[in-house]
């Protein structure tokens, strides 16, 4: 039987469970609105309560002990089932209010998501809904850890554990500055990219996925490379004249229209892609989710 003295204090818990996450007391901090003395007071009474040490400080780093590791499994399990009781609580009252929890990498979530999210919330809007931008496998590790509800990803690689349904093709194509020696040739092979700053995203990036599956059937090896975290530095380090890149079409309309990049076209450059609804294979989709893929695939197709 549990007494009243063995009670865990919710909140302690859901503290060490934040910092836990991102193993960082400040970012925790930062996430609940409070003060980083505020967290490591509730880290120690929360040490005191269980009679163990939860983190080893390692300088500036913190890293979970053995008792940590066990407790964050347990509270990972618990705060998830919270936010299933709370779904299973909205669906009581359909859509009139409730909570849709989305995901994107940085194509769909900047360029296709935003219209579709506010003529869904025009239908609905009791509902409270919130987009995360992150690349396609932060989203996808997202999903598993119960943070998101639903993601659009691009480039998708299966994953145990994640439904996928492909939702749109997307074309990739190569882009360079207008100033580029390749902008005035009609037909660039990929060979002529040989010499050039090849400008890519991070490794997570959907597009990253595609480019590397791109070297490894053409055999090209760039010899000099830039990465970037976002796609937005991409096209503006392209447009400067830094390098050449793989972009999504849908990405750079603006840039072409002001004739500030172009694309490159010739043998070998095609690339192709797609986007992908993906969400947990565990979970019943709440009435929200299927309302949402009912309405994005209604209103693109």
């Amino acid at each position: 039987m549990v007494t009243p003295e063995r009670v865990l204090n919710l909140y302690r818990l859901y503290v060490f469970y934040m910092v836990a996450r991102s193993l960082s007391f400040s970012a925790a901090a930062i996430q609940l609105h409070t003060s980083q003395p505020n967290i490591s007071k509730h880290i120690r009474l929360l040490e005191q309560e269980l009679g163990t040490s939860l983190f080893d400080r390692l300088g500036v780093r913190v890293v979970l002990t053995d008792a940590g590791r066990i407790v964050y499994d347990y509270t990972e399990r618990m705060f998830s089932l919270t936010g299933e009781l709370r779904r299973a609580l909205d669906e009581l009252h359909g859509l009139e209010r409730g909570c849709l929890r989305l995901g994107a990498s940085s194509v769909p979530g900047l360029s296709i998501l935003p219209p579709l999210v506010a003529s869904f919330w025009k239908k609905y809007p009791g509902l409270e809904i919130t987009l995360e931008l992150e690349n396609s496998q932060t989203i996808v590790s997202r999903i598993l850890d119960n943070q998101v509800d639903l993601g659009f990803v691009q480039g998708y690689e299966m994953t145990p554990g994640i439904q996928a349904q492909p939702f749109l093709s997307d074309p990739l194509v190569w882009i360079a500055s207008r100033t580029s020696p390749l902008a005035n040739k009609d037909q660039v092979e990929f060979t002529d990219l040989t010499h050039e700053m090849i400008i890519w995203r991070e490794v997570g990036s959907g597009i990253r996925q595609a480019m590397e599956k791109f070297l490894v059937e053409t055999g090209f090896k760039p010899s000099r490379s830039f990465e970037l975290q976002s796609s937005e530095g991409v096209k503006r380090s392209a447009a400067a004249g830094l390098g050449v890149s793989l972009v999504s079409r849908r990405m750079i309309e603006q840039e072409l229209q002001h004739k500030i990049l172009v694309i490159l076209s010739g043998i070998g450059l095609d690339v192709s892609s797609h986007i992908y609804i993906v969400s947990r294979k565990d979970l019943r989709p709440s009435t929200s989710m299927l309302a949402f893929i009912a309405h994005v695939r209604k209103v693109v197709f």
